[in-house]
């Protein structure tokens, strides 16, 4: 198993997220189908530890700031979405804003291990002449 598999599972794991954020899927569709919210945010969950957990060796070689900030502000979004739902608006963009941070955090961690993965060097500035 390579880095195209890790790749691949955090790109499902990832499209399954926006996803269900976008379509509302643990918040509306599944519960109308009498499916339980808790446990949709719980496999999610699973799921992240399940690649933690088979990729941890890749994982250990790579810059963990954009990860370490990602995990913890994603766990902290879903957190609050179990225990308060919609119940309380201010707590809304509390939750929302966390998310967000989280995504772009994932975003950045994602695409430094990308970048490292590839071996690329970008270069620290583009000079105003190159843009």
């Amino acid at each position: 198993m390579g880095r195209a598999d890790l790749f691949f599972a955090c790109g499902l794991l990832t499209a399954y997220i926006l996803a269900d954020d976008a379509f509302l899927i643990h918040e509306v569709v599944a519960p109308s189908f009498g499916g339980s919210e808790k446990l949709i945010l719980t496999l999610i969950g699973a799921a992240a530890a399940a690649i933690a957990f088979k990729y941890w060796r890749y994982f250990r070689r790579t810059d963990l700031a954009f990860l370490t900030a990602a995990l913890s502000l994603l766990v902290f979004s879903a957190g609050l979405d179990m225990m308060f739902g919609g119940a309380v608006a201010d707590l809304i963009f509390m939750e929302d804003g966390t998310k967000v941070i989280g995504a772009w955090a994932w975003l950045g961690f994602v695409a430094a291990s990308a970048q490292q993965a590839l071996g690329l060097k970008l270069p620290r500035r583009l000079q105003p002449a190159q843009l």
